[in-house]
This record gives structure tokens, sequence and C-alpha cells, in this order.
């Protein structure tokens, strides 16, 4: 009987060691995908805000590439851990920034499916659905994001656009006032937000405060030398204010920095 155990204690432990090899193979196999998802997904971040200061400064190429470089690390996140709201509201925003607003609504519904507290997403959802002319549901958006996040000052700035857009299409009383009012938490939040600066100035222009539009559009030229639509913004005040030829000078500059800007072709043909 004793001899029996005996020879049963080598193959038990035979499979204890193989059963010891096959889990520190597992642990090791499953560290390493989650070291190569965590990689890709700063990688893509990364990308993405590489191709937003690229898109800013008008190299819409460079800003494309990395767009879709960001997408495929996103892809491959996604394939390991369908998941992850993370990689979905970043490719969202990859997708957003390459105008396939579509694709984007997508990726922003899945992020917020799977993370209901996701500020970054609800934001982004919100700003998705500002460029395709969905006002009241991106107000709507963003202000959950601001819930969410009360120190968003990209939900701030965005929503203040949307305010912007339905005061002057007059779909509510006071709407430039609330433009402002979230313009000026945004750029509280982040002095530097050439986007909340740029529309401030423009919401100036229009409420007919032109010291105070020049003094937002000079200051995001002065961070942003290459941000075409500044300069269609500051051309837009020169004309009102009878400054014609600034504003022929701005709408050349913007123009020449960016050719698709129609709304700028528009004022410079009524102008000459």
């Amino acid at each position: 009987m004793q001899s029996e155990i005996r020879e049963e204690e080598p193959k038990l432990l035979v499979v204890f060691r193989v059963a010891l090899v096959l889990a520190c193979f597992m642990s090791g196999l499953l560290y390493s995908l989650v070291v190569e998802k965590n990689i890709s997904k700063w990688n893509a971040e990364s990308l993405i805000k590489k191709g937003i200061e690229y898109y800013i400064d008008t190299d819409f190429d460079k800003a494309n590439k990395q767009f879709d470089k960001a997408i495929n690390a996103l892809n491959k996140v996604i394939s390991l851990d369908p998941n992850d709201a993370f990689a979905y509201a970043w490719r969202g925003e990859a997708y957003y920034n390459k105008g396939q607003y579509i694709d984007a609504m997508e990726d922003f519904n899945a992020a917020v499916r799977l993370d209901p507290n996701n500020a970054f997403a609800y934001a982004r959802r919100g700003n998705n659905c500002r460029m395709m002319g969905e006002n009241r549901e991106a107000i709507a958006y963003l202000s959950e994001a601001i819930r969410l996040d009360p120190n968003d000052a990209y939900a701030y700035a965005r929503r203040g656009d949307v305010y912007r857009v339905m005061g002057y299409y007059g779909d509510v009383m006071g709407c430039y006032d609330a433009a402002i009012s979230d313009l000026n938490e945004a750029i509280r939040l982040d002095p530097k937000n050439t986007f909340a600066l740029s529309t401030r100035g423009d919401v100036y222009r229009l409420k007919g405060h032109y010291d105070a539009a020049l003094g937002d559009l000079n200051e995001v030229i002065r961070l942003r030398p290459k941000y075409a639509s500044a300069y269609g913004r500051r051309g837009r005040v020169y004309k009102q204010n009878g400054q014609k030829d600034l504003a022929i000078q701005d709408f050349g500059k913007a123009l020449s920095l960016d050719k698709s800007l129609r709304w700028v072709e528009r004022e410079l043909e009524e102008i000459q």
C-alpha cells in the first residue's frame, strides 16, 4: 500500500508542476496583454492631441495621419477589451476630428453606455451634436458633462458656442449672455483656451462690443498665429466697424491659411 502511495506522489508532483507552469504562462500572457492595451491607449491619446494641434495650424494632411494611426491603435484596444469605455470615447474623438460624425456618435454612445459617469464621453457626444446642428441635444449632453465634471473647460467652451449659434438664429432669448457666461468660465479654467477666446470674441462682435471682440481675437492670434478662423472673425469685426482695409487684410490671411473657409470668401466678396 505504501509503495502505491510513493508511486502516486511523483505523478501528482508532475501534474502540479505542469499546472504551475501553465498558470505562470497564462499570468504572464495576461499581464502582457494588459500592458499592450494600455500602451496602445496612451499612444492613441497622444496621437489625437498631436493631430488636433496640426489641425488648428491648418496642416490637415498631418492631422489626418495622426487620427488614422490613433484609430488603428484603438481598434486593437477594443479587440482586446470590447468593454473599454476609454477606447470608444477616444476613437470617437478621432472620428470626430476627421469629420466622420456618425461613426463618432456611435463610439460616444458606446462609451456612455459602458461608463455612464464618463464626463469626457458626454462632452464629446455633445460637441458632436453641435457639429451636426442638433443644438438641444448638444446642450443636454454638455450640461451633463459639466454636472459630472464642473472643471471641464472643454464642455463649457462648446456649450458656449452652442448658445452663440442659438442666439444668432434667434432660437432663445438671452443666448448671447449665456454664451458669454460659459465662455468666461472656460477661460477662467483654461486661460489659453483659444477655442473659447475665439468664440467669445465672436459673441462680443454679435453684441456690438468691438473693442472686447478685438481683445479676444488678438489674443487668439498671438497664441495661435495659424488659427485661420480667428483671422476671419477679426476681419468681421473690422468690417462691421467700418475698417475695410484691415478687414480685407484679415480675410485674405484667413484664406491663405485655409482655403476651405467659404464664409470668409463670402465676406471678402461682399466688402471688395
